[in-house]
Order: structure tokens, then C-alpha cells, then sequence
């Protein structure tokens, strides 16, 4: 499958930026891990969606709440994305470059001068700062990743891909036919975010790192519940492949007050 360099209407209604970032997350994928099992490959666009629907504030946002250095949906900062470049995208795979410019919609050639560029930049490097400059070809990574969800999640499934023991869920082999929005799998979605992707918790006052990690993974948990609900709304799944079945009596209840809190919510 080819990959169509595309972004999201920030502005849009829910259901729409769900559904849009639900189509770009599977062409990417589909991309990315064409012989991947369908039923196994749903399992990491659900988990992709749980994190940007998280990370980006209900996918409202690509730059950081309170001046922050993360940018896109995901939230990759200069130095996770140098190191990333510099230990992976630059390494033995083949082709990593070529898929970039695609999910970018520039030329290969461009795109190599852009992230040979951004290699050498010591702002991304060493102070975990956004190379700027109209003349530096190092600046339009963040330009795109405040632009083109596609480039950021292909940048995404390489971050992953960067770890021989990670692993998406579900844990155990067996589960992979199940559904990955039950909500029996709702801690394992957010335990994987905050092992593998926000991995540092510094606490605050009053709170320890591992206070602060218990809390955020439970804030996860229920914008996760949020976007399932937003997900069976109207066309949120294509006729006669529900990925979820209705719920009724109590856990319904429960999902529209997770939805009303956490859509109440900021950050």
C-alpha cells in the first residue's frame, strides 16, 4: 500500500478527527507492517490512536500545553527524534528514508537533507530544542510534525521498532483475536504508553514519580474510554465490522460519565 502524506482537521468534531486519524494511523500501518497479521495489526493502530488521542489532547493540539518542546499528535521532543534518527532511521533497514519522504510528501533526496541536517543540529541534540531558521532544512521536521499526522506516526512505528523486547498488546499471544478496545485491556494500552513512550515520571509537590505514573496511567485509561465511545458514534466503524460491541445498562452509564470527565479535562 502506498502512504498518503495527510493531517487532521484540529478543528473538526470528534467523531471527524477520529475517524480521519483513524484512516491515516491504518495506511500507515498497512505500510509499514504489510505482513503483519490484520487482527495483530489493529492491536497497534488502537494503541497509536489511545496515545495521540492522549498526548494530543484529544488530537485538539500538536504543540505542547505550557510552552513545551513536544510537537505533533504524538509529542516527540528534539532529542527523543535526534536520537531516533541518529540510532535507527540512519541505521541498516533499508528504506526507512524513502518511507519518510512519503508520509512527508517530499523526495527522498529532500528528506535526507533534512534529517542529515537535523543530525548535525546541536540545538536538537543538546538542548532538546527545535532547530529554527527559514534557511535550515532542519526546521521542517518540526514543521511537519505540526502538520502531517502521517509523518509522525511512521516516525512513531519506528520509535517502537527501535526495541527488540517491546511488544503492543496484547500480552498473551491468545488475546490477539479479541477485541483491542474491551476495556480488559485498558491498563495494558496505558502501561505500554508510560513504560514505552512517556517513560519518565518526575513527580511534584506532594507527589512521587510513581504516584505521578499510577495517576497518569488512570487518566490514559479513561481519555482511552472517551475515544471508544466517540468511536460508536454515527460512522465511527465501517458496516458490519463493528470493532466493539454495544454496552448497556451500567457500563454504558459508566462510559458517558468517563466521557463527560475526561472531555472536561485538560492536558
Amino acid at each position: 500500500m502506498t502512504i498518503i502524506a495527510d493531517g487532521i482537521d484540529l478543528t473538526a468534531d470528534d467523531g471527524e478527527r477520529y475517524r480521519r486519524l483513524r484512516r491515516i494511523a491504518e495506511n500507515v500501518l498497512a505500510d509499514t507492517d504489510p505482513r503483519l497479521d490484520a487482527r495483530a495489526r489493529s492491536w497497534i493502530v488502537w494503541s497509536f490512536l489511545y496515545m495521540c488521542w492522549y498526548e494530543g489532547d484529544r488530537a485538539t493540539t500538536r504543540t505542547q500545553r505550557g510552552g513545551g518542546p513536544g510537537r505533533g499528535l504524538m509529542q516527540f521532543e528534539p532529542q527523543t527524534l535526534w536520537d531516533l534518527i541518529d540510532k535507527f532511521v540512519f541505521g541498516p533497514t533499508e528504506g526507512l528514508i524513502r518511507n519518510l519522504a512519503l508520509a512527508a510528501g517530499v523526495t527522498e533526496e529532500e528528506m535526507r537533507k533534512v534529517l542529515l541536517a537535523f543530525r548535525a543540529s546541536a540545538d536538537a541534540r543538546d538542548r532538546n530544542a527545535w532547530p529554527k531558521g527559514a534557511e535550515d532544512p532542519a526546521a521542517r521536521l518540526e514543521q511537519w510534525l505540526l502538520s502531517l499526522d502521517s509523518f509522525g506516526i511512521k516516525l512513531m512505528r519506528y520509535h517502537f521498532r527501535r526495541f527488540r523486547d517491546h511488544r503492543f498488546p496484547p500480552a498473551r499471544q491468545e488475546d490477539v483475536g479479541n477485541d483491542p478496545q474491551d476495556d480488559r485491556f485498558k491498563t495494558e494500552h496505558a502501561e505500554q504508553w508510560a513504560a514505552w513512550w512517556k517513560r519518565q515520571f518526575r513527580g511534584g509537590p506532594g507527589e512521587s514519580p510513581e504516584e505521578e505514573r499510577r495517576r497518569k496511567v488512570r487518566d490514559f485509561a479513561d481519555r482511552a474510554r472517551a475515544l471508544d465511545a466517540i468511536s460508536r458514534q454515527g460512522t465511527g466503524a465501517p458496516r458490519g465490522q463493528c470493532l466493539v460491541p454495544a454496552l448497556g445498562g451500567l457500563a454504558s452509564i459508566a462510559l458517558v460519565v468517563a466521557l463527560a470527565k475526561v472531555l472536561g479535562a485538560s492536558g
